[in-house]
């Protein structure tokens, strides 16, 4: 999985998408159709083995593809039973060497005992070092509970969503709506010239925010960094903005996971109710630090 000093050279890419009202997961996820994004609705189990080898016949795995890791993820939670294992024994046997390398990581996440038992059947030297090198590796990495550092890690958990239905993954995404703002606490700190204070109000204008007595005036005081949405917004302002107030990489590294957050959230409120309950339960819980964030998400839903 791509660790984010190994992508920061493409921050501006990200930042920029998002900053043009751009939400990741329907990036993410446009190559894959509606079974997999609606599975949880019916988690018709039998299907799993076909929604496989569709998926296998649509899109040949590849380890660089952004969708490979949370797909890897989907899939292991839709084969639940001694079964599974069985079924997809089946279709191992009848894929390629990279089809395979992907099955093998579904098999490790379903339970690495399995593992065991793959290994003992496969005749290829790669892949059976593969295999053994998952076994002996005692790295634990568990979604709903590690820190979020990229947005493969977002889409991870849109992946376990879909695939169960279940609400933690949607509450660990909006926890990343309590991040520190940084786009905001930099414009309300900035120490300029006189002329760069007019420069700064002439490029947050773009993006809706006014000054009232040379402070940042509401929404921006209520909502944050999320308001900083104008898909017509020249690019070259945005590299002004960040250059004046002094983003480093790692900071709009951050802040463009926190913009995908958002708007995966607001894009996925109307297609699943499950997204919009969940949401509802942070608006109302007023000690909530996204709240402020998830209400606007709310009133936002109404443009998708």
């Amino acid at each position: 999985m791509r660790k984010p000093k190994t992508i920061i050279s493409i921050f501006w890419i990200i930042v920029l998408a998002v900053i043009c009202g751009m939400h990741a997961v329907a990036q993410e996820y446009g190559i894959v159709d509606d079974r997999i994004m609606d599975f949880y609705k019916t988690k018709d189990y039998q299907k799993a083995p076909e929604l496989l080898e569709s998926f296998f016949n649509e899109h040949h795995p590849d380890r660089e593809a952004s969708w490979y890791y949370p797909t890897v993820f989907f899939f292991s939670k839709i084969f639940p039973t001694e079964q599974s294992f069985n079924q997809l024994m089946t279709i191992y046997g009848k894929s390629d060497s990279e089809e395979r390398r992907f099955l093998i990581l579904v098999f490790s996440l379903k339970d690495k005992q399995l593992l065991n038992k793959l290994y003992e059947k496969e005749n290829d030297a790669y892949l059976k070092g593969f295999i053994k090198g998952i076994i002996d590796d005692k790295t634990k990495y568990d979604p709903l509970t590690a820190d979020i550092t990229n947005s493969t890690e977002l889409d991870i958990l849109w992946s376990i969503f879909f695939a169960t239905g279940d609400s933690a993954p949607i509450r660990k995404i909006a926890s990343v709506l309590a991040w520190e703002d940084i786009f905001k606490h930099k414009i309300t700190t900035f120490t300029g010239t006189k002329e760069q204070k007019k420069e700064l109000i002439k490029l947050l204008s773009d993006f809706d925010i006014k000054y009232n007595n040379e402070e940042p005036d509401s929404p921006m005081g209520d909502c944050g960094i999320s308001v900083l949405d104008n898909r017509t917004m020249p690019s070259e302002n945005v590299k002004k903005l960040v250059k004046m107030l002094n983003i480093t990489g790692e900071e709009a590294y951050r802040t463009a996971i926190k913009y995908s957050a958002f708007w995966s959230l607001a894009a996925n409120l109307n297609r699943h109710p499950l997204v919009r309950t969940e949401c509802m339960k942070i608006a109302d819980d007023k000690a909530a630090p996204e709240r402020n964030l998830i209400l606007f998400i709310l009133v936002k839903s109404v443009m998708y």
